[in-house]
């Protein structure tokens, strides 16, 4: 089977069986997580009252708050005064320039003056990623100025959504690199950090990153962490693509469930890649007897994964007896 038809047909596993999954060949971008699984929801409403509680007076907050960060002013900027730019900022830059300022100058505030207890890290991240503005971002999360401010599990997987949606995968390896050394809250693997980076290897498909999927796959089960169903479908969904249908086959076999239809079509895939049409069909037959005909989606093996196993058959005949 061609690599374009390959490619094809992984897009179509994904793209019936879930919504969270970005596949290649597919017009348009979707993030893997929803608005409101990463907070956005919350942000915008947020924004909302905000602006509702400024209105006509946002030009004259703005000025002040540019007052305040002059090097050799002695005003601080507050807890509430961040909170208030972070929902009233627009995508200007000379916006983007003061809020940098203030988190710095907020952030570098001697740190026994602050009692509050409110989190900026995810909030901060959710503003940049509804203004979609992911080098700030990720130039924000690496400023040393701003250490200690992004130290929470949500920020990074707001961060690394946001990059992901900009086609910056090599940049969400970067930033999970030092997310492992920082071990938050004691998890060196955080779930739904893997899940982008693997999602980032899978969009990549270079060797390079078959090669660390592969090495990081080794090391989370080193480190007894499981990894969980979307991992392990990207890791197999890259290795198809990088054409090792049975290191495909052995990735799937550590998912506890096999039945999903992820699984299943991978599985179906990576089977026909291997020429062995006959071991398909107890998959494709479990799903036609097993299935349940009233769910919302019947259709739990991709008809153009179906196709695979006549076609794998086909070449073995032509090869033995043509």
């Amino acid at each position: 089977m061609t690599s374009k038809l390959t490619s094809r047909v992984v897009a179509n596993v994904f793209g019936v069986s879930s919504k969270w999954l970005l596949v290649q060949g597919h017009v348009g971008r979707r993030s893997l997580f929803t608005a409101e699984a990463i907070g956005l929801e919350a942000y915008e409403k947020q924004r909302s009252r905000t602006q509702t509680q400024f209105t006509g007076m946002v030009d004259k907050f703005r000025n002040k708050m540019k007052e305040f960060t002059i090097s050799d002013t002695k005003n601080m900027i507050f807890t509430e005064d961040l909170k208030h730019m972070v929902h009233l900022i627009e995508n200007r830059p000379e916006e983007l320039t003061l809020i940098s300022q203030m988190m710095k100058r907020f952030n570098n505030q001697n740190r026994h003056l602050r009692f509050g207890t409110f989190v900026f890290g995810p909030v901060v991240m959710r503003m940049y990623h509804y203004l979609n503005q992911p080098t700030l971002a990720l130039e924000a999360f690496m400023d040393p100025e701003l250490d200690g401010l992004f130290e929470q599990l949500s920020t990074f997987q707001v961060l690394c959504d946001l990059l992901y949606n900009n086609e910056m995968y090599q940049e969400i390896i970067n930033v999970f690199e030092i997310i492992k050394t920082k071990q938050i809250q004691g998890h060196k693997y955080p779930r739904n950090m893997t899940i982008l980076v693997f999602a980032a290897c899978y969009k990549m498909n270079t060797v390079q990153s078959y090669e660390y999927a592969l090495q990081l796959l080794s090391d989370m089960k080193a480190f007894g962490t499981e990894p969980v169903r979307r991992v392990t479908s990207y890791a197999a969904a890259l290795a198809i693509n990088q054409n090792a249908p049975q290191i495909a086959l052995e990735i799937l076999t550590t998912t506890r469930n096999t039945n999903y239809v992820t699984i299943r079509n991978l599985k179906i895939l990576a089977l026909a890649e291997l020429n062995r049409p006959d071991d398909c069909l107890p998959i494709i037959r479990y799903s036609i007897e097993f299935d349940n005909p009233d769910a919302l989606k019947k259709h739990s093996v991709c008809q153009e994964v179906v196709s695979l196993p006549s076609r794998s058959a086909t070449k073995i005949f032509r090869l033995l007896y043509m």
